[in-house]
């Protein structure tokens, strides 16, 4: 997920699609926005899983509406949670089985579930996890004036994962399987889940 004004820049020539006209849903009210006013609130879905041991209702690592992009393969699992306050670009790292994960991290997307007029919604994180290897080289990234650059070659990568300058100019990062999600609900269905760590920046 991220906000409109970011995809735009980095896809001039995009194209957007257009609501239904005759659907009678206004896309701009969103029906759930009482559902995620404090991060503290639990699920009234919730259950612990049978026989899982869990006597508390979240895993109590994270708030149980701590929204985060989750990232699962084979029996390991890993959290990337949204940064506690705003501010410019972070990156957040992590190992899922042998492979290292880089996420890109950028405020300003409208947060869902946040305000009854979703353009009037509050501000949050968008998130987006990349393989953190360029064919076999593996990359290691920083936090430089405000843009992703990768430590080695110097290169500058957009939050979209491109290389935009430097020596790896014009080549991409490749996303894993990913998913964006409440801690609650990530952590039901993942119960060992890792939760990563602030690289630089």
């Amino acid at each position: 997920m991220t906000s409109f004004e970011d995809w735009r820049r980095a896809h001039p020539r995009g194209s957007v699609m257009a609501e239904p006209t005759d659907s009678g849903i206004d896309y701009g009210i969103d029906p759930y926005s009482s559902y995620d006013r404090d991060p503290n609130q639990e699920s009234s879905f919730f259950r612990p899983p049978p026989g899982s041991g869990v006597t508390t209702r979240t895993d109590p690592r994270l708030p149980p509406k701590w929204r985060v992009v989750g990232v699962s393969s084979g029996k390991h699992a890993v959290a990337f949670p949204s940064p506690k306050r705003r501010g410019g670009p972070r990156i957040l790292t992590a190992r899922i089985g042998r492979t290292r994960l880089v996420a890109f991290m950028v405020h300003g997307a409208s947060l869902p579930e946040r305000h009854r007029i979703l353009a009037d919604a509050p501000r949050g994180w968008s998130t987006i996890v990349y393989d953190a290897r360029l064919g076999k080289s593996a990359l290691d990234f920083k936090v430089e004036d405000g843009r992703f650059v990768e430590k080695n070659s110097g290169s500058e990568f957009d939050f979209f994962g491109r290389a935009e300058s430097g020596p790896l100019r014009g080549r991409s990062l490749r996303t894993v399987p990913q998913e964006t999600s409440f801690w609650f609900a990530w952590v039901y269905f993942h119960p060992e889940t890792a939760v990563a760590k602030l690289g630089d920046g």
